[in-house]
Parts: structure tokens; sequence; C-alpha cells
């Protein structure tokens, strides 16, 4: 797993673009339980890209970046919806919410066309 994150880091500081555009990253806690709400947007060329093993490995080290240690379980509920984020994105790309619940749980999906 390290090697996939140090592999993942160099993809990420060689592009010139960023994967992503990070909108809220929020921790809370409701009911005993810890929530991470996440939201980012994806311009339709990362859309049309999200299935690419670089489009891949950009986004896990964006998520890692943003969400420490819950970065590569996000990255895999990504991997896991690519269809409906590709369903659901508008021409302009797509705005994504997801909730992480106690580190393990998704709790939300939603996928808005922009």
């Amino acid at each position: 797993m390290r090697f996939k994150f140090i592999l993942a880091y160099l993809i990420l500081a060689a592009s010139t673009t960023q994967a992503a555009d990070l909108k809220k990253y929020d921790v809370s806690t409701r009911g005993g339980n810890t929530d991470v709400d996440y939201e980012f947007t994806l311009d339709q060329p990362e859309v049309n890209t999200l299935a690419s093993d670089t489009t891949k490995a950009t986004l896990l080290a964006f998520y890692t970046a943003t969400l420490g240690p819950l970065g590569p379980l996000a990255a895999q509920y990504v991997n896991d919806r690519i269809a409906d984020v590709k369903q659901k994105a508008g021409p302009k790309g797509a705005w994504v919410k997801m909730t992480i619940r106690n580190g393990s749980q998704l709790k939300v999906w939603d996928v808005y066309p922009l």
C-alpha cells in the first residue's frame, strides 16, 4: 500500500492539473458517530477519465492529502461508483458529496450535475 501511495503522490506532483476541487471538508460527531463530510467537484475531462489508472492514482493522492487515513477508502468509494458519477454528471462535470461514518461506512453518496 505504501508503494501505491508514493506512486500516486509522484503522479500528482508531476501533474500540471489538480484532480478535483475540494468544496467542503468537515468532521463532526452526531449521536455518538463521527462523520467526515466531503464535497468536491470533477470537471468533465476528469469525469471522462475516472476509470483510467492515471486518474485513479491522482485522485487517490488528492483524497489522501485531504482526508489522511480515510483517503484510500474515499478513493475506493468513488472507484466503485464511477458509472454513477458518469451517468449523473452534467456538461461541466459533477459535484460529489459523501459522508464517511466512523471511518469505514459510506453514509451519504450524492452526485449532482454541473
